[in-house]
């Protein structure tokens, strides 16, 4: 119908030459698309709990990519603000990594949405101790994420307490 969009993002991949089928579905159902396939090399670096640090891309479709020291028990929460978008109203990804390399959260926001205010995702409490590592990339699933660049404050912080009916 020319509405379809597919995202695929392949990660530590070897050196050598890849071979990528499309085939379509259902079978024998005539098919023209556009292919694009591009390197992209992350950003970030060490993240310290409560000080922000300004994450940005360059490279569309590029990932910025922060650790930080967690430690079993914390109850955190990621924040991102004053974020500009090369396209319009595009989604963004958090992604929040535990120290197996398994997701321990993730969640989606529009650009607007962090444009004048703070999006907050708050994590589930830290199972474990270690390094966790926070992903900000363009949403796969958005019909532009793919060449979306941004940039923005990124930070990791304590939640704060409330009082009892505060």
């Amino acid at each position: 119908s020319g509405a379809a969009y597919c995202s695929v993002r392949w990660e530590q991949m070897t050196v050598g030459t890849h071979t990528v089928e499309f085939v379509p579905y259902p079978s024998g159902v005539a098919a023209s698309f556009t292919v694009r396939s591009w390197a992209s090399s992350r950003v970030g670096s060490a993240l310290t709990i409560g000080t922000p640090v300004t994450a940005a891309t360059t490279v569309g479709g590029q990932i910025a990519q922060y650790t930080f020291n967690g430690t079993a028990g914390q109850q955190l929460s990621v924040g991102i603000g004053s974020l500009t978008t090369s396209v319009a109203d595009a989604q963004l990804q958090i992604v929040v990594l535990k120290p197996d390399g398994m997701p321990l959260s993730n969640a989606t926001l529009t650009a607007a949405v962090a444009s004048s205010t703070v999006f907050t995702h708050a994590m589930p409490v830290l199972p474990t101790s270690g390094p966790y590592t926070v992903r900000v990339q363009p949403n796969a699933g958005g019909t532009l994420g793919m060449t979306t660049t941004f940039n923005g404050q990124l930070v990791v912080a304590a939640d704060a307490t409330l009082a009892t009916n505060g």
